[in-house]
């Protein structure tokens, strides 16, 4: 599986397609964040290819519900057909290496095989060479 980071400034603009999709997206949240630019955000990953959202960090758990929301509105609320649905978790009370392990390994998605996760890191703070290093000490 191949590893990419991205980091965010809380309000930051996003940035456009990325060149990877479909994946996998653990977002660590390091910072609030306000409900409308998490809603951005969450639109973002689906414009992006992503098919599979594990969140960590602070209120982690919002995440997954503003993702599933994004989709839902994505389809006009009717059913999401089976290769357009996003898998989402979030998990509050795990180790960032908990959580790194179930992202590259145990998350999958039911219909398309992923093999790029992305770790979309908001916070001021670049974490890169530390989610790296926890991405490499991840073994099955």
């Amino acid at each position: 599986m191949a590893f990419h980071y991205l980091r965010l400034e809380n309000h930051a603009n996003l940035p456009g397609q990325i060149p990877f999709a479909p994946c996998k997206a653990l977002v660590v949240v390091d910072c609030d964040v306000e409900d409308k630019w998490q809603g951005r955000v969450s639109e973002w990953l689906i414009d992006t290819g992503c098919l599979v959202m594990t969140a960590w960090g602070r209120d982690c758990c919002s995440w997954d519900d503003s993702v599933d929301l994004a989709n839902l509105q994505r389809h006009d609320y009717r059913e999401i057909p089976d290769a357009s649905s996003i898998m989402t978790t979030w998990h509050e009370d795990e180790t960032l290496a908990e959580v790194m392990w179930f992202a590259r390994f145990a998350a999958f998605h039911p219909i398309t095989n992923l093999e790029n996760l992305l770790v979309l890191h908001i916070g001021s703070i670049d974490r890169s060479d530390e989610f790296t290093n926890v991405f490499s000490s991840c073994t099955q």
